[in-house]
């Protein structure tokens, strides 16, 4: 793909027009694992009865992909001052191909608004990006 790309940014760079053509890109590699046994995802009441926590502390769910199935390969996040958890999320990661599907990767907003300890609301705060990390949360930050 580079040497498809370099000589469309050289001639771009040069004001002149060309298009990259991926017709000879070739095939990703399959990445090998060496991870080899089953992942179960438990319900969140047998999870919560495998903790063994501290006295004077405790666990709880504030959000989940069950929840809210926009959270979908979470990457980071933080809470701000206001209780509101903000969730870079990257879908489409680890590849993105020419003729794939553009990436949508997204930050989220997720908020309690009644009070009772989980996320009830989900705000878009952007959206169409292409791998969105290393993003903080100022005191004043507020949904667009």
């Amino acid at each position: 793909m580079t040497n498809l790309r370099d000589p469309v940014i050289w001639a771009a760079a040069r004001g002149e027009s060309a298009k990259a053509d991926d017709a000879s890109t070739l095939a990703l590699t399959p990445v090998k694992t060496n991870f080899h046994r089953d992942i179960t995802y438990l319900p969140e009441p047998e999870v919560m009865a495998k903790f063994n926590v501290p006295e004077g502390f405790a666990i709880n769910l504030f959000a989940s992909e069950a929840m809210f199935p926009d959270v979908a390969n979470p990457v980071q996040l933080t809470f701000d001052n206001q209780g509101r958890l903000w969730v870079a999320v990257m879908p489409s990661y680890p590849h993105y191909r020419p003729g794939d599907e553009r990436p949508n990767d997204k930050i989220l907003i997720l908020e309690d608004t009644d009070g009772d300890g989980r996320a009830d609301t989900q705000t878009t705060f952007a959206d169409g990006l292409h791998l969105p990390i290393g993003f903080s949360i100022q005191p004043d930050s507020s949904p667009a």
